[in-house]
């Protein structure tokens, strides 16, 4: 268990000891963290023209998927994906956009969960429990970078939220 729980940490110990931002070919500036959002439009393009366009997820997700890195003893102990959230903000702007990042997901997140509380609704609550997902998943990988079906469920959730706000039928508040 110990090593399930701390196994991403050192992967991320790993991934900085060996200059994995080298291995991308540099900086990404806002492209690895918000890979998702890349790869959900590049789809929504290669679908409309059929021409494929370059994606940042396919390079970083492919190199740490390829690099396996050994934690405690054993072979139960290997980690090739789990180097955490910041991993992808370090991929961006180094270690301020790790801060830059970090703070960003907390405003938003308060931020929403004043108009939640404001507005309550199912939507409202669907959305807040998908960010405390995110919020904990992110110790292992961050869900925006790696996985593009999570943008259109995220809009389609603010978007319900939203149009509730007006809606004579929300759900008591509290």
């Amino acid at each position: 268990i110990c090593t399930y729980c701390t196994g991403s940490f050192r992967a991320l110990e790993y991934a900085l000891d060996h200059d994995y931002v080298e291995n991308i070919d540099g900086f990404k500036f806002g492209r690895a963290t918000f890979g998702g959002v890349e790869s959900f439009l590049e789809r929504i393009v290669r679908h409309l023209t059929g021409i494929q366009l370059p994606n940042v997820t396919e390079k970083t997700v492919m190199m740490l998927q390829n690099n396996e890195v050994i934690v405690g003893n054993g072979e139960e102990s290997e980690f090739n994906y789990a180097y955490t959230n910041v991993l992808y903000n370090y991929f961006d702007f180094g270690i301020f956009g790790v801060i830059f990042f970090l703070f960003l997901f907390g405003r938003f997140f308060k931020k929403y969960l004043d108009f939640a509380c404001a507005y309550p609704s199912i939507y409202s609550l669907a959305l807040i429990a998908y960010l405390f997902e995110i919020g904990i998943y992110s110790v292992f990988s961050l869900l925006t970078a790696t996985d593009p079906a999570s943008i259109p469920y995220i809009l389609l959730l603010i978007y319900f939220a939203n149009r509730n706000k007006h809606c004579p039928y929300r759900l008591p508040k509290v």
